[in-house]
C-alpha cells in the first residue's frame, strides 16, 4: 500500500487535515466529497504545488514529499485539462519533456505508443483550442503519462464530458491504470465514478476525513 501521513495545510479560513490515508499502490483510489471539501487542494499538495510542513507521501517505498515538484514524477490531469490553446495537441503532449530538456531519445518510443493507445494520430496537428472535450482529455492523459510518472493524479477528469462519453472515458482510465500499474488518484464529486473505478476511497468533508477504506464498505457505511 501507498500512504499519505500527517497532512495539515492551512489556507486563509480553510484547513485540510488528514492524519493518515492508505491507498492502492497500483490501482485506482478515489477522493470523494462535495464542492469545497478539500479534494483539489489535496491533489495539488500531492503534486507539490502546495506546501505543508512535515507530511509524508510514500509511493513505492519512497517519500515523494521530500522531493521538489519537478522531481516527484507525478502526472496531473487538471479539471479543465490546462492545455495551451495556441499549441497543437502534439506540442502540448511533449511540452513537459521539452521544458525539462529531456531528449526525445528517452521518451520518443513511449510517445508513439501513447499516440496509438489514445487514438491521437488524426488530431496531433490540431490547435488545442478547437479540440472536443474527449480529445482534450486524451491529450492531457498523454501529456501526463509521457514521462512515466510514479503517481497519476486526476482532478474531475470526466466533468467536461457529456453523459454519452463518460462511460468510455471511465473505461479508458481503467485500462490505462491496468497498463501502467501505478497509483491513480481520482478526485470526483460523482459517486458513479467511484463505484465504476475505485478500489479504495477517501471521503472528505470540510477538509476533514469523514471515512476511508475499501470503496464498497465505505459507501455502504455512508448509505450511498
Amino acid at each position: 500500500m501507498a500512504k499519505l501521513e500527517g497532512v495539515l495545510l492551512k489556507q486563509d479560513d480553510f484547513t485540510l487535515s488528514i492524519p493518515q490515508w492508505e491507498f492502492s499502490d497500483h490501482k485506482i483510489s478515489a477522493v470523494w466529497g462535495q464542492s469545497g471539501s478539500g479534494k483539489t487542494t489535496l491533489l495539488w499538495l500531492m503534486a507539490g504545488l502546495y506546501e505543508a510542513p512535515g507530511y509524508k507521501l510514500i509511493v513505492g517505498g519512497e517519500d515523494l514529499a521530500q522531493q521538489k515538484p519537478d522531481k516527484r514524477k507525478t502526472g496531473f490531469v487538471f479539471q479543465d485539462y490546462a492545455l495551451f490553446p495556441h499549441m497543437t495537441a502534439w506540442e502540448n503532449i511533449i511540452f513537459p519533456a521539452e521544458a525539462q530538456k529531456i531528449s526525445k531519445g528517452l521518451w520518443g518510443a513511449d510517445g508513439e505508443k501513447l499516440i496509438q493507445r489514445l487514438d491521437l494520430k488524426s488530431i496531433l496537428q490540431k490547435k488545442a483550442a478547437v479540440l472536443s472535450g474527449g480529445e482534450a482529455q486524451r491529450v492531457s492523459l498523454a501529456r501526463a503519462l509521457l514521462l512515466r510518472p510514479k503517481l497519476m493524479l486526476l482532478d474531475e477528469p470526466f466533468s467536461a464530458l457529456d453523459e454519452n462519453n463518460k462511460s468510455s472515458a471511465r473505461e479508458l482510465i481503467r485500462h490505462l491504470n491496468e497498463e501502467f500499474k501505478i497509483p491513480f488518484i481520482l478526485v470526483t464529486h460523482d459517486v458513479r465514478d467511484v463505484r465504476a473505478l475505485a478500489e479504495r476511497i477517501l471521503v472528505l468533508e470540510n477538509g476533514q476525513t469523514r471515512a476511508q477504506g475499501p470503496t464498497e464498505s465505505v459507501l455502504k457505511s455512508l448509505a450511498l
